[in-house]
């Protein structure tokens, strides 16, 4: 009697084993292991696949024993590929650190998996950290061409060797730390590697006494953010930063805590006044921004600013040089006088503004309208939380014609203000609650050049079926309405398709 036909999956000519992984799919591929040899010596013989090893213990597995057998099976693939990972990140962290199981069969440590990469390691990200042990951060340093860096231990302590073990990284670029405490000692670590082109500190508190004045020895530096997320009460000290224009190189930052941040102002700065200011955030960045034409434009906030002196003098501390200044962010700022608003040139070429909920003695109107008087080729400005019935928008804004965009959002009008702006505007944003009225406003008929209306965010305002014939068909260059959930009724909103039945419309 013959035998019967037997055969395996590695039996297959190529074509069809081929076609069968493709039909896998990536997501099969560990399935595809255990029962194809070939496929299998396949993939581990070829080094462009093991450039990155991650470390991400599947939420399926719970049990202890069930990570421990995972660990291993993890441990013995970095033994046949650790020669060609460059860049290793541990995702999870707290499934090293888990107590041993049993005492025949030891869990795997971090060193474990250290001890198997080749020391031409070039990354490295060790996440979710509930300890970092001295030993651990020590057998960092083999890897000498380790040019990216980030340690995140966020309930946790750095060890006192840290600081020692990282200025040893001669050829980190990029160093990410996030911990319990900034201290002194670590920050004079990195002090000292002047090679960093970023660096990112995100701790809960700094450990007085501590500044941050001794970065400006970074002078490769390009990147720069600090969070401090923890609030000590009002004895805290904020902490001392260096201002961006001391790092010659730098293009982009966010500086930002919730005890607040000192600066000193090193430039014009008038006789008699404060040389420093008290901020809560600050930042700069280059990239596309909503309001603004083109890709590269630069962004700074400023956010919860006390004792300011001289706008003028901030801005020239808080731009880097030789970078584009298209828009400028002021948040919940505190300005003692209008004085400091004025005389301010860098304002003349700015083309966005943003103002939010910022106060000055004896009436904010005097601030917004001395912004708004200097920058004279202004095309988008939002305002929230600024605007009153006897204030509005200032004259010198009201009566020109180069704004294109306008946000209201939260202010205190008894209608939209009237003024040759808005029949030169081109978006119009005037969701949220802004006016008494609940009408559409009746001004709307002379915004014949706006594309978009924007009416959503919680907004008070109802369209009503007239408004459609009396305001809405008057904007002949009308392409978006933007309405909130009980801007319109059905029934209203049936008619507004059927009238304009080419206005795009969107409902949320």
């Amino acid at each position: 009697m013959p035998m019967p036909f037997q055969t395996t999956i590695d039996d297959l000519p190529d074509q069809v084993l081929g076609a069968i992984i493709a039909l896998a799919g990536k997501r099969n591929g560990p399935s595809m292991r255990r029962v194809c040899k070939r496929w299998d010596a396949a993939v581990f013989a070829e080094p462009s696949f093991w450039k990155e090893f991650i470390l991400a213990p599947p939420r399926r597995i719970k049990t202890p024993a069930g990570q421990q057998s995972w660990l291993l099976l993890k441990l013995a693939q970095l033994r046949r590929i650790g020669a060609w990972v460059r860049a290793f990140k541990v995702l999870d962290w707290s499934i090293l650190e888990a107590e041993v199981i049993s005492s025949r069969s030891k869990r795997p440590t971090f060193t474990s998996f250290l001890e198997l990469l080749d020391p031409g390691l070039t990354s490295l990200l060790l996440g979710s950290a509930e300890q970092l042990t001295p030993g651990a951060v020590a057998s960092l340093d083999p890897f000498t061409q380790l040019a990216s860096l980030s340690l995140h231990t966020p309930i946790c302590v750095l060890p006192p060797g840290a600081a020692h073990t990282l200025t040893r990284l001669t050829a980190l670029q990029t160093c990410s730390l996030q911990a319990l405490h900034l201290t002194a000692g670590l920050v004079a670590g990195l002090a000292a590697m002047r090679q960093l082109s970023r660096l990112d500190l995100h701790f809960a508190i700094a450990v007085q006494p501590v500044s941050l004045l001794q970065l400006t020895a970074l002078d490769s530096l390009s990147q720069l953010n600090v969070r401090l997320t923890a609030s000590r009460g009002d004895l805290s000290v904020p902490l001392a930063v260096p201002p961006p224009t001391a790092l010659p190189r730098l293009t982009s930052y966010s500086y930002c805590a919730q005890d607040g941040l000192q600066m000193v102002l090193s430039r014009a700065v008038e006789p008699g006044q404060s040389g420093s200011v008290v901020l809560k955030k600050c930042a700069f960045m280059l990239g596309a921004h909503p309001t603004i034409a083109g890709a590269q434009a630069g962004c700074l906030d400023i956010s919860h600013s006390t004792c300011l002196p001289s706008l003028q003098a901030l801005l020239l501390e808080l731009l880097p040089a030789g970078q584009p200044f298209s828009y400028l962010s002021l948040e919940h700022c505190h300005f003692t006088e209008a004085a400091a608003l004025e005389n301010c040139s860098l304002l003349a070429q700015l083309p966005a503004l943003l103002f939010n909920s910022c106060t000055l003695v004896g009436g904010i109107e005097d601030a917004l309208e001395a912004l708004l008087r200097q920058a004279t080729r202004l095309e988008a400005l939002s305002c929230i939380g600024s605007l009153t019935a006897d204030f509005g928008l200032p004259q010198c804004l009201t009566s020109q014609s180069r704004l294109k965009k306008l946000l209201l959002r939260q202010n205190f009008l008894d209608e939209l203000p009237e003024g040759e702006y808005l029949k030169h505007l081109e978006m119009l944003d005037i969701g949220g609650r802004n006016f008494d009225e609940t009408e559409l406003p009746i001004q709307l008929k002379l915004a014949t050049k706006l594309t978009r209306l924007v009416l959503n965010k919680s907004s008070t305002i109802k369209i009503r079926r007239d408004d459609i014939t009396d305001i809405l068909m008057e904007m002949s260059s009308l392409q978006q309405l933007d309405l909130g959930s009980h801007t319109v009724s059905d029934f209203v909103l049936d008619q507004l398709e059927e009238t304009l039945p080419n206005l795009k419309i969107s409902q949320g």
